[in-house]
């Protein structure tokens, strides 16, 4: 699927032509915030588990409130909604975006956030269909 996709931004549908926060955000003006790229092979999000570990420690690690990541299953069931959206069963990825709400410079003051989920299609599926990689999910 090449240009346009979908994008969930917490609360409805977007295309991810659309803007998704005011241009003064901190997440777009600093960089301020944290994101998953997951591989989706054959439909299936490799090592969901261990990326949304990982995010939620960057996001620990900010000191950024972010209540979607608190119920893996939750979450693991908006990511398929995302691929199925975006009409992918084969390869591609699937990215999490968790970034500080508000503007301004002083990050120490707002700890809510921004959080959006998108995928996107490769044409290909670049890994085997049968593979050693454990765990998949």
């Amino acid at each position: 699927m090449k240009g346009n996709y979908t994008v969930w931004n917490g609360e409805e549908w977007v295309s991810q032509l659309s803007p998704l926060f005011p241009i003064g955000n901190r997440g777009f003006r600093y960089g301020d915030g944290a994101f998953e790229t997951i591989r989706v092979v054959s439909g299936r999000m490799v090592f969901f588990s261990e990326h949304i570990a990982r995010l939620r420690n960057g996001v620990n690690i900010l000191e950024l409130n972010c209540p979607e990541l608190d119920d893996v299953f939750t979450l693991k069931e908006l990511g398929l909604s995302v691929l199925k959206q975006n009409e992918i069963n084969k390869g591609g990825r699937l990215r999490i975006w968790v970034v500080r709400a508000g503007e301004g410079m002083d990050h120490s003051i707002e700890k809510s956030v921004h959080f959006f989920m998108g995928a996107e299609a490769y044409p290909h599926n670049l890994y085997p269909e049968v593979s050693p990689y454990r765990d998949w999910e």
